[in-house]
């Protein structure tokens, strides 16, 4: 079985500065397989809890070492405190949207590659492009299609 094959190590941590704003949620994940090539280190922010369940069982289970936040404001703190191969961004969030974050990491400070993914109509693939971030994509994303973006993204 593919069990056999593959050693599943979850971390979880829940961290809430203040219990009654979900906005502090803050949860990291990563699935190492049997190979002894290091994990792509990955930020995956949005506010919609759900999605962000998908896309870390999606991403863990490629051997990416995951970690998420659920605003811009919160991922930028954990960008500025632990290192990260690249970042996957919702841009519609309260506290800090996917926008803002962008900015903050492509200075030259962080210079971190910053994909971002949106269900908006208004908010289109040029203006991302242009703004900084390596790619566009629409809601529903297709967690596939993301995963072999950023793998080649950091080739």
């Amino acid at each position: 079985s593919h069990s056999a094959l593959l050693k599943f190590v979850l971390s979880f941590t829940l961290n809430f500065r203040n219990k009654s704003d979900r906005d502090t949620f803050v949860r990291s994940g990563s699935l190492k397989s049997m190979s002894q090539e290091s994990p792509i280190r990955i930020l995956i922010v949005d506010d919609n809890v759900d999605t962000l369940n998908l896309l870390v069982k999606k991403f863990a289970s490629n051997g990416f070492d995951v970690t998420t936040a659920t605003s811009g404001h919160i991922a930028f703190e954990l960008a500025s405190s632990k290192p990260f191969d690249v970042v996957l961004s919702d841009v519609q969030m309260p506290n800090g949207n996917g926008v803002e974050l962008l900015k903050r990491l492509i200075e030259p400070e962080q210079k971190l590659p910053v994909f971002l993914f949106t269900g908006g109509l208004n908010f289109n693939r040029q203006f991302a492009l242009a703004l900084g971030a390596k790619e566009l994509f629409r809601k529903p994303v297709n967690a596939i299609q993301l995963i072999e973006e950023i793998k080649a993204s950091l080739k």
